[in-house]
């Protein structure tokens, strides 16, 4: 990790994605989601919400990553 982005796993089912948080700064959150099944990228979810906390922006991302 090199200090401006981080990542997070999480299942649903067969499902996996990987989320990529980008420091967006001024209270902003910004980051990619991408999600697999059978190892094969299927979407990508891109989102920046300004005045978002990181850990409300985190739990959006991972709501739609498992819609």
């Amino acid at each position: 990790m090199d200090g401006e982005t981080s990542t997070h796993d999480g299942r649903s089912g067969q499902w996996i994605y990987t989320i990529y948080i980008i420091e967006a700064g001024d209270d902003a959150f910004s980051a990619v989601a991408d999600v697999e099944l059978h190892r094969q990228q299927r979407c990508k979810l891109v989102v920046s919400l300004p005045r978002t906390a990181r850990a409300a922006g985190l739990e959006t991302l991972k709501r739609k990553c498992i819609e």
